[in-house]
């Protein structure tokens, strides 16, 4: 009885010696991910975010940069509503928890497109994808989400 407490307890400083370093890199991890996403702001969208590493220069005056929306609760009803309104599957969709775009952004002119759209659940699955990148620009309405993404990613190109 005695080794068998003595074995246990020794499994047991085995196990807290070594948490420390699994758990810094988990959190070595967790950052490096939370620091892909920049809080951007707030909407009744949800709450944006876009990847600073990902602008990129396509001309002197046009730029690409990925962006990120956590849902609403309101906005996820909105978007299922939309779809049973133009009769189009709805499976999986109750699950929705984000959305991921490509968007191009002209610096000088003020205007806005989505280029690429993706819907994931909250399990990181694709439930939506689409190529927009024959859309036409939009001029971005002052104090508005994209106002702020334009301001935010033409000043870091």
């Amino acid at each position: 009885m005695k080794n068998k407490t003595i074995c246990i307890a020794i499994i047991f400083i085995g196990f807290v010696i070594s948490c420390p370093v699994v758990c810094h890199s988990e959190l070595i991890k967790k950052k490096e991910r939370s620091d892909k996403w920049i809080l951007f702001g707030k909407s009744s969208v949800g709450i944006h975010y876009y990847d600073k590493r990902s602008i990129e220069k396509i001309s002197s005056r046009i730029i690409k940069v990925w962006t990120r929306v956590k849902l609403s609760h309101d906005e996820k009803n909105k978007l299922i509503q939309e779809r049973i309104k133009h009769n189009l599957p709805t499976g999986g969709w109750e699950e929705l928890s984000e959305e991921v775009a490509l968007n191009e952004l002209d610096c000088e002119n003020k205007t806005h497109k989505v280029s690429k759209l993706s819907n994931y659940d909250c399990q990181g699955r694709v439930i939506n994808d689409l190529d927009l990148s024959n859309t036409e620009r939009e001029k971005v309405m002052p104090e508005t989400i994209n106002e702020g993404l334009v301001r935010i990613a033409c000043m870091n190109k």
